[in-house]
């Protein structure tokens, strides 16, 4: 039947027009180098994500602290009432993980501004001291605890919060025309970096000179959430890095294919040759670099992905390291074929 065979070939056509062209290119790549060797090719890669664990395995329970309303009213002197109001407030209450994270920032940001006007009026001697002994203690038993749970609000927001998992969990490939992350995404990512070693810092030192600054994270939500950069290069090393492998096993085991002696047909080589110098050198090798150079741009913030949950590593690291390996391999080869054939391998 014509038309059943006209729906399978587009079928089968659309399969491959619905590919990135990166893959695309390692498909090809494949296909003319197992045609060359007059070898079966390896099946291609079927692209696969590299997923979070569950947010209910991820979360970190954060126990929750509370000022009585009298003291919260005393708190008009020094300018925390209306913070704490408008988080007791009714949209207080739902707001989202942003959200809470610059909430509690300015809240130990108020705390400690607090705590040390309420200490200069006291070297002052004045009569009527900014704050009850009572509630400047309770304030600094309070802030004391807010900065103990600063790097559970961190790690929260980073591995649990719909946003950064939205950032972290894209399962596209890098656009091979980008080749700047977005500046808001590093932007948004900076601020969630400057938070986390602050955090560090005040676990360490727990000192009242230990004031914080840190700035919103809630303008770069949006950003954060449409431009996955951070997940889209874990899934673009992931699978190069396969494919790569996959290439790299399809040459090797058929490297006695390709004769090289004195005296012999060296047809494949000079082929093989080609392959590798129109496929490899002038497509793929050129968005391998890229891949490199966005995760360097991400550098600054790779000791919070490895290190800012207890109980989990974001894999960025570990998926370079394969990715960086699986590249060597795979040049390694072709040096060792040029080498046997008595060819350099230059560009």
């Amino acid at each position: 039947m014509p038309w059943l065979m006209m729906v399978l070939l587009l079928f089968i056509g659309g399969c491959k027009f619905n590919q990135h062209p990166i893959e695309n290119q390692f498909e090809t790549y494949l296909e003319r180098v197992a045609n060359v060797q007059q070898q079966t090719a390896l099946p291609a890669v079927i692209a696969e994500p590299f997923p979070l664990p569950a947010k209910r395995d991820l979360i970190l329970p954060i126990e929750s602290v509370t000022i009585g309303l009298l003291d919260s009213y005393e708190l008009r002197k020094c300018r925390l009432f209306n913070l704490i109001a408008e988080k007791n407030s009714s949209l207080g209450k739902v707001q989202d993980q942003f959200r809470e994270f610059d909430f509690q920032h300015a809240l130990i940001q108020g705390l400690e501004q607090c705590l040390g006007a309420a200490n200069s009026s006291n070297q002052r001697n004045d009569n009527t001291p900014l704050l009850s002994p009572q509630l400047t203690e309770q304030l600094s038993d309070i802030l004391h605890i807010k900065r103990k749970q600063q790097p559970l609000y961190t790690a929260n927001l980073l591995f649990t919060s719909d946003t950064m998992r939205t950032q972290l969990n894209a399962t596209r490939w890098v656009d091979a025309q980008s080749s700047q992350i977005d500046p808001q995404v590093l932007a948004g990512l900076n601020v969630i970096n400057n938070a986390y070693l602050q955090s560090q810092s005040a676990v360490i030192t727990d000192s009242e000179d230990n004031r914080q600054s840190v700035a919103l994270i809630t303008p770069y939500q949006e950003a954060l959430e449409k431009s996955p950069a951070v997940g889209g290069l874990l899934y673009s090393m992931h699978n190069a890095t396969r494919w790569l492998e996959t290439m790299t096993q399809q040459l090797t085991q058929h490297d006695a294919e390709i004769l090289c002696q004195p005296n012999r047909d060296r047809t494949k080589f000079n082929y093989l040759n080609n392959v590798f110098r129109q496929f490899f050198i002038n497509e793929i090798q050129a968005y391998l670099a890229l891949l490199d150079a966005q995760y360097y741009q991400l550098a600054p913030f790779l000791p919070m992905f490895r290190q800012a949950h207890p109980n989990f590593q974001y894999p960025l690291e570990s998926a370079h390291t394969a990715f960086r390996l699986a590249t060597l391999e795979h040049v390694q080869y072709w040096q060792g074929l040029f080498k046997r054939c008595g060819k350099p391998l230059t560009r």
